[in-house]
């Protein structure tokens, strides 16, 4: 897929469409292994549930996070102090999160052409240089105001790990750990998830 942030906001259904059309053309409707590494946690579990609807899936989470709205206030003000802004600890605006990515797009673009401008460029090329840096930064925060909208619960079993059927998608998890057994558990778990994918009637 393109960088969402060229498109606009885009919701997590609307991005998990996207990956989900994308997988259809190139693998039809054969089994998938989603492998959702840190903060994408979240899209893998709602890729699951849609190509669940076209063939077996399993998703396997590996140190999985689950962005909050604190984490968008966290990676926003950071961006903003690397422009030299004095950064006021206040929350975000209000608005739904089409508006608020568009209020979070402009004020990132004023922010970034004052900072270049005093650094000596004009308007102009302040505004062409921080194209792609705004581009890729409101790519991240998109995806991060996408899956903070998602609240999940699932189910945890006796020893703590999410390896369940919800509702049908086999699931396991891998909390980061040390080398070399870090490495061998996701092994073992796409090895596991594999099978139970393969003996389902």
């Amino acid at each position: 897929m393109s960088d969402s942030s060229l498109l606009g906001y885009r919701s997590l259904d609307a991005l998990a469409t996207g990956y989900v059309q994308s997988w259809a053309r190139e693998s039809g409707t054969g089994p998938a292994l989603i492998i959702a590494y840190c903060s994408a946690a979240t899209l893998g579990l709602r890729l699951a549930e849609r190509l669940h609807e076209i063939g077996e899936v399993a998703c396997l989470l590996v140190d999985a996070s689950w962005p909050d709205l604190q984490m968008v206030i966290s990676e926003y003000a950071d961006m903003r102090t690397q422009m030299g802004v004095e950064v006021e600890d206040s929350p975000l605006s209000d608005l739904e999160r089409p508006e608020l990515f568009e209020q979070l797009r402009e004020n990132l673009w004023r922010d970034l052409v004052s900072s270049l401008s005093k650094r000596g460029l004009k308007a102009q090329d302040a505004e062409r240089l921080g194209s792609e840096y705004i581009s890729r930064s409101m790519g991240w925060l998109g995806f991060l105001l996408a899956t903070s909208a998602e609240a999940l619960d699932l189910a945890v079993d006796d020893e703590g790990t999410r390896l369940v059927d919800t509702p049908d998608i086999f699931i396991a998890e891998v909390p980061e750990g040390p080398e070399p057994t870090f490495t061998a558990e996701i092994s073992h778990h796409m090895s596991e998830l594999i099978a139970g994918t393969r003996k389902r009637p």
